[in-house]
């Protein structure tokens, strides 16, 4: 199963809690390996996604190396940085893909507000976030897959296309056949 997440936020329209109850109950009833991918996903608020992680703890059959994967990639920024490395240690997931875009450890919880002459928008951080230790400039796929020009022009995943096989080789159904999708975004 695939959930392509690529807003930190809840839509108004489909709100996230009774959206990933429903992603959990079909993984229950047909249960396979999830992949998320949060490629284009720049981030928001963080908190929204963790319901996934718990979701994917309470299940003994996903908590484990080799049932989560995360595509990550350039577009991965702020909160869904935070959610890949989360699903990486709480989750036992495999980050697949390229370098995040942004560094682990930065500042965030971005507030807004408005001038009141000129009405111009403010945002500011109010919270530095420490991921690592060390001086890392981006969160590292464990399964690095480049995208490439060429690959783009033929409209090829080759991120998927390799979680994929990598799926397809430990199981005995298709995963190709098998893959429902699940969007959330806003």
């Amino acid at each position: 199963m695939v959930l392509t997440y690529n807003r930190c936020q809840s839509d108004p329209n489909n709100p996230s809690g009774p959206f990933f109850e429903k992603l959990f109950a079909e993984l229950d009833a047909n249960p396979s390996p999830l992949i998320v991918d949060l490629r284009q996903n720049g981030g928001g608020n963080n908190l929204v996604f963790r319901p996934v992680i718990t979701g994917i703890q309470r299940r003994p059959w996903l908590n484990k190396y080799g049932q989560v994967y995360v595509l990550i990639g350039r577009g991965t920024f702020s909160s869904a940085m935070l959610n890949a490395h989360e699903l990486r240690k709480m989750a036992n997931a495999i980050l697949v893909g390229e370098p995040t875009g942004g560094s682990p450890n930065g500042y965030g919880e971005v507030k807004v507000f408005q001038l009141p002459n000129s009405k111009v928008v403010v945002s500011y951080s109010t919270k530095y976030f420490r991921m690592t230790d060390g001086k890392e400039k981006t969160i590292r796929p464990d399964v690095l897959i480049p995208e490439t020009a060429a690959s783009y022009f033929r409209n090829e995943d080759e991120a998927m296309k390799a979680v994929v096989a990598r799926i397809d080789r430990r199981s005995k159904v298709n995963v190709r056949q098998e893959v429902r999708h699940y969007w959330i975004s806003p």
